[in-house]
């Protein structure tokens, strides 16, 4: 996926979330994306919404810090995500961006190439993490960072080098349209 439109899925119930998906995957959308909120967990949302809709990207937007996830748990969670998904996750950091954005994708790119990852902090240390099975590809999960919010992109600074992907706002035909795009 390369600059392919992306949906945010929001909804009060799960029902309704896979309704959204399968119209946005009808409606020619490449990948979607769920964040924490009501319905729970993204990881497990998108899990649930995979077999609905396949063949498109499936990206788990989270907020460091926000819900006190270590990223050596969210990359275990990822790659179980991947597993499921047949190799279709992109995990999706939201601002606000803070000092340990960069320590916490080296980690998640360490525990999905090498299977281990060891950080001496200052935001997030770990030593010996280990993330067994490995991911279903070679080149998934995929790290992106969502820079629509305002100041997102200066935020992001260069961490944004450090993704593969960055989620970006166009206006087209009048409307904000979302994409996925390979950085």
């Amino acid at each position: 996926m390369d600059g392919g439109p992306l949906r945010f899925l929001q909804a009060n119930d799960v029902g309704s979330l896979r309704a959204e998906a399968v119209r946005a995957k009808e409606e020619g959308v490449e990948a979607v994306m769920v964040g924490s909120g009501p319905l729970g967990d993204p990881f497990v949302l998108l899990a649930g919404l995979g077999d609905a809709v396949p063949g498109l990207t499936l990206a788990a937007r989270v907020v460091l810090g926000e819900d006190g996830r270590h990223p050596a748990l969210l990359a275990r969670e990822a790659t179980s995500l991947d597993h499921v998904d047949g190799g279709r996750t992109v995990l999706c950091f939201g601002p606000p961006f803070g000092e340990g954005l960069d320590e916490a994708i080296r980690i998640c790119r360490a525990m999905w190439r090498e299977g281990t990852a060891t950080s001496e902090g200052p935001v997030y240390p770990v030593v010996d993490a280990l993330n067994r099975p490995r991911p279903a590809g070679d080149a998934s999960p995929l790290v992106a960072l969502d820079l629509t919010g305002p100041g997102a992109r200066d935020e992001a600074g260069g961490s944004a080098a450090l993704a593969d992907m960055v989620v970006v706002r166009e206006e087209a035909g009048g409307a904000a349209v979302l994409r996925l795009e390979r950085v």
